[in-house]
């Protein structure tokens, strides 16, 4: 699967820092004769730092024991503040310390020498494999991060543990809480919903953890902002899995529903005004002598007030509902007659 991988890309380029001038011979021969383009060989630190910009290279061979100011663990620190390189450790000195002091710079793979070329040309493709895949993973990160910073509903992320690892700006508007202070802060001390009648309600938080499912609030949910002001929302949690499938976080997704909130409202004031008016309009109809009939657009009497039961000598339930044109038709057959 490697190999496949990587078998194509011909001439990844290699940089040495070396300062042993015979040993970098016989690395620049084997390293050649294996595909790798070998930008340079550097024997300092400080040389190396010079050039990285320009070499940019694909993968850094780097002696921790250096003429110079800067030592080889040195140089690889500061070199990953300029590009992102797998760097490889190499040391005749096999000591534990030294070891550890390489480790906190997180190198993609540390040989000893003397090694053997099969040693080296395995621990360089392995370092670029881990690279390439490292690099993939993050991209898919920061592709999801620009998604959920541009969707329209507030979402924040916490860990297994309830600590907030993630907000964005739809979230910080909702709750108040800038990114800077939300981040490690507990998710029940930025997310406080309750009822909209003032009764609490548990955080959604806790039973994904413990559930595991996709769950969803009812509605006349409120949210009280940092500031304490409430606005209501509508909101769903989700469990973040890991590659394991063990739960090891939480996403709430949340949105605004105050302006829902505020038609809901205007409509059922416009709804109790237009009922006002109606009851008000049918007093003032029913209390004329003149007979008045109301149809709607097929013709059917919706409306008829005491005037023309009076006048017509029919009872309500023989009118209302009834065709006015068969109504009165017959009316006037009978008046007729």
């Amino acid at each position: 699967m490697f190999n496949e991988r990587f078998s194509y890309r011909k001439n990844w380029r290699v940089s040495i820092i070396e300062d042993d001038l015979s040993l970098c011979t016989v690395l620049k021969k084997v390293l050649s004769d294996s595909g790798y383009k070998v930008q340079q060989i550097y024997h300092s630190g400080e040389e190396f730092l010079k050039n990285i910009s320009i070499d940019k290279p694909d993968v850094i061979l780097m002696d921790i024991m250096l003429e110079g100011r800067l030592n080889g663990i040195e140089t690889a620190s500061m070199a990953k503040q300029i590009l992102n390189a797998p760097v490889i450790f190499m040391t005749a000195n096999n000591d534990d310390k030294i070891f550890l002091e390489a480790v906190k710079e997180d190198p993609f793979a540390y040989i000893v020498k003397p090694f053997h070329e099969k040693e080296l040309e395995r621990s360089i493709q392995l370092s670029l494999f881990k690279h390439h895949t490292e690099a993939g993973m993050l991209s898919n990160r920061e592709w999801l991060q620009k998604i959920l910073m541009s969707i329209g509903d507030g979402v924040i992320t916490a860990d297994k543990n309830g600590i907030v690892t993630f907000i964005n700006p739809i979230a910080e508007a909702l709750t108040k809480y800038p990114s800077k202070k939300a981040l490690g802060m507990h998710m029940n001390d930025i997310f406080k919903i309750e009822h909209e009648n003032g009764s609490l309600i548990s955080n959604p938080f806790k039973r994904v953890i413990d559930e595991g499912i996709i769950i969803h609030l009812e509605n006349q949910i409120v949210l009280t902002d940092m500031n304490g002001c409430k606005k209501p929302i509508s909101d769903s949690g989700a469990p973040i899995r890991g590659a394991d499938g063990e739960v090891n976080g939480v996403v709430i997704i949340f949105k605004d529903n105050s302006v829902q909130e505020e038609m809901k409202r205007s409509i059922i004031e416009t709804t109790h005004k237009i009922e006002r008016m109606e009851k008000q309009n049918r007093m003032t109809l029913n209390s004329l002598n003149e007979g008045v009939v109301v149809v709607d657009v097929d013709s059917y009497i919706i409306f008829a007030n005491p005037a023309v039961m009076k006048i017509t000598g029919l009872e309500k339930e023989k009118i209302i509902g009834y065709n006015a044109f068969e109504v009165f038709n017959l009316i006037s057959v009978n008046i007729c007659e």
